[in-house]
């Protein structure tokens, strides 16, 4: 069974360090090595947001390869390195599904030869979707806070003609 390693990191620092790609790497080959399936190729999408699959081109070209028949088998190190949009994650488990290649995630112990499995799939992606949404009301907060504050955005000094008032 040809297997294809998907991987993928958020950050343009994450990736410039490489260590996030390569752990992810190191343990998906091992364990196809103790399932004993056939090694195909890493797929790797280095600074790029799981927000949706169109912007990434390591993804298109799996994309592209499973539809081809070339990829049998999809593994992950976990699902929000796949995507974190609840939509994309169905629209791969459909292609997934339509081409006869299995679907495997590492830490959430997934497998979508089975019904359950499918359904975990789809449960798990909400939920990477949740943090996604989580992620972005945090940092939208704090920079609104940092600005009536009178900081900048791009660094931790004050504006030109603001004071800090100590209450």
């Amino acid at each position: 069974m040809n297997t294809a390693i998907y991987v993928r990191v958020s950050t343009e620092e994450q990736a410039k360090e490489g260590y996030s790609i390569r752990a992810q790497i190191e343990k998906l080959k091992s364990y196809i090595q103790i399932k004993d399936w056939t090694y195909y190729k890493v797929y790797a999408d280095e600074g790029i947001s799981g927000k949706n699959i169109t912007d990434r081109p390591a993804m298109n070209e799996l994309i592209a390869d499973i539809e081809a028949g070339r990829v049998h088998n999809v593994l992950v190190y976990k699902i929000d390195r796949l995507t974190r949009n609840t939509r994309d994650l169905i629209d791969l488990s459909d292609l997934f599904q339509k081409h006869n290649c299995a679907f495997n995630s590492l830490m959430e112990s997934i497998d979508t030869k089975t019904a359950s499995g499918r359904m975990f799939l789809k449960i798990i992606g909400i939920f990477a979707e949740f943090e996604r949404e989580n992620i972005i009301e945090r940092i939208t907060l704090a920079c609104e806070k940092k600005v009536k504050e009178g900081y900048t955005l791009g660094s931790y000094t004050l504006s030109y003609g603001y004071d800090v008032s100590v209450k």
